[in-house]
């Protein structure tokens, strides 16, 4: 089925798009961190996610870093990261845990962050 439905044409995004995999990239590691944050300490939370994703984007390894709100719950946040290899963002969760730890999170968090790591379906994870 490579690229299309099942017996029709191959689908194309209107912009000409093609997924990394499709264009022979090596495909980049993704990982989510969910945060759910006490609703009377958004905007101390606010200031406080500014300051450290400076370093967190100054990281080596990490090529994205976006910084997300949901739109119906102030309170729901997601970073959506891209990293260049697992070791880099396993060396970035291990600065956060040691030297390069932020304290000040834990009392504005409602309970602990999820972090997601994916890997892509239908393609080697590389």
């Amino acid at each position: 089925m490579a690229g299309g439905t099942p017996g029709g044409p191959a689908l194309q995004h209107p912009s000409g798009f093609r997924p990394a995999h499709e264009r022979g990239e090596t495909m980049t590691h993704v990982a989510i961190v969910e945060f759910r944050i006490r609703p009377e300490r958004l905007e101390e939370a606010r200031g406080l996610f500014a300051r450290m994703l400076e370093t967190s984007r100054a990281y080596t390894g990490c090529e994205r870093l976006d910084w997300l709100v949901d739109r119906d719950d102030p309170a729901s946040w997601t970073l959506y990261e891209e990293w260049s290899s697992w070791e880099a963002e396993q060396a970035y969760r291990d600065f956060r845990a040691g030297a390069g730890a932020v304290p000040e999170m834990g009392p504005l968090l409602a309970g602990p962050p999820r972090l997601v790591r994916l890997d892509p379906i239908g393609t080697e994870a590389s």
